[in-house]
């Protein structure tokens, strides 16, 4: 029996999501995710939607830890490990205006600091997440 998880790594902001894929070679699949990570659309089946916790001012990156289990063999597993971005860029402890000033000069790049949304470049869909949660 096989099982694998697609994608294996991801990067999402708080309060995003990202459509998770899994297949086996036999039986079904179970979805679960450690209280507090963030929610599945689906406990069972090939396909679910993680959600990341809602923003609250949280200032720390957070690892979250989809787990799929083979209906068949509770030992056949494999994981997606999700980073849930903080808007705290400059790594300060205090999200502001700072942290914009911080994604204006990671522009156009592919730093992690500022890509927000895990697209693999530092864009104006990051920008918008950033101000979003400063409330601008």
């Amino acid at each position: 029996i096989t099982i694998s998880a697609s994608p294996t790594t991801a990067t999402v902001a708080y309060g995003g999501t990202k459509a998770l894929t899994g297949t086996t070679s036999n039986g079904t699949i179970a979805w679960t995710l450690p209280t507090g990570q963030g929610t599945l659309s689906a406990a069972t089946g090939t396909a679910s939607t993680y959600t990341a916790p809602a923003f609250a001012n949280q200032l720390a990156d957070l690892t979250a830890t989809v787990t799929l289990t083979n209906s068949l063999s509770s030992a056949k597993t494999a994981t997606s490990v999700i980073t849930v971005k903080t808007f705290n860029v400059n790594g300060d402890s205090v999200i502001d205006l700072r942290d914009i000033l911080t994604l204006a000069l990671d522009w156009g790049t592919a730093s992690s600091r500022s890509d927000l949304n895990g697209d693999g470049i530092v864009d104006l869909a990051d920008l918008t997440l950033l101000q979003n949660a400063l409330g601008l």
